[in-house]
């Protein structure tokens, strides 16, 4: 059973929009569509959690205005999903599209080349180091305001208010009372900044350690971890 993937792709030119991860999501869009319009809708078209993460491997060379100029053309996804039947489709709906173009904004197109499965981690304690692939991203929603704030793993409101936001994100999964007992630490980790939409801001990158129920740490593996998970932040690795 495999629920990881390793997506090769191609891009037109050598460079890539600093958002790109908005990018990728209208890829990931263009080519369930492409493959099975009925699955397109199940995963995007209510507003619901999605069981899935994704993280992107770029050839990075430097920052050129609002684009990332790329050492070569050559791109990789990474992606995760939790729940099996998903995994089947996404993974087919790749495998429809190796070889086949898709438009990727700023009038460039971009190419599947290949899709292979990656070998998961067993996690086997209630304790794991989770490697921050695609960052973490804490946000927290201020009705009052109608405003996002965002916050980093290494503040203690940071860790609050992710806890708060895994109790309520995942009440329907698991009890309330292994959500509370979640405990999160930083280990070695550092703030960078990034661009999404219109909006610019600090997520937390490095390594964490996440106490919780096995068939917890197992969700966040598998579907990624804090807010923005299916726009390609959270995507975690086990390195311990």
């Amino acid at each position: 059973e495999k629920m990881r993937y390793e997506i090769s792709l191609e891009l037109e030119n050598e460079r890539i929009v600093q958002d790109y991860r908005r990018k990728c999501m209208s890829l990931l869009k263009a080519i369930t569509e492409d493959y099975n319009p009925n699955f397109k809708e199940k995963q995007y078209g209510e507003n619901k959690i999605k069981d899935f993460t994704f993280a992107m491997n770029l050839p990075f060379e430097k920052v050129e205005g609002s684009f990332i100029k790329l050492k070569n053309k050559s791109i990789k996804m990474y992606l995760s999903i939790y729940k099996m039947e998903d995994s089947l489709y996404f993974m087919t709906a790749f495998l429809n599209g190796v070889g086949k173009t898709f438009n990727f904004g700023e009038n460039s197109t971009i190419k599947v080349l290949s899709i292979r499965p990656v070998n998961e981690k067993e996690i086997r304690g209630e304790s794991v180091i989770f490697n921050l692939m695609s960052g973490l991203v804490i946000r927290e929603h201020i009705k009052e305001k109608n405003r996002d704030w965002y916050h980093l793993v290494t503040d203690e409101k940071g860790i609050d208010i992710l806890k708060t936001n895994l109790k309520f994100s995942l009440k329907d999964k698991f009890k309330q009372s292994d959500l509370e007992a979640i405990e999160i630490e930083a280990l070695n980790t550092k703030k960078t900044v990034v661009k999404f939409y219109d909006y610019k801001f600090p997520i937390t990158l490095g390594n964490i350690k996440v106490t919780a129920k096995k068939e917890i740490l197992e969700y966040f593996y598998k579907s990624g971890l804090g807010s923005r998970a299916s726009s390609g932040f959270g995507m975690c690795e086990i390195i311990d």
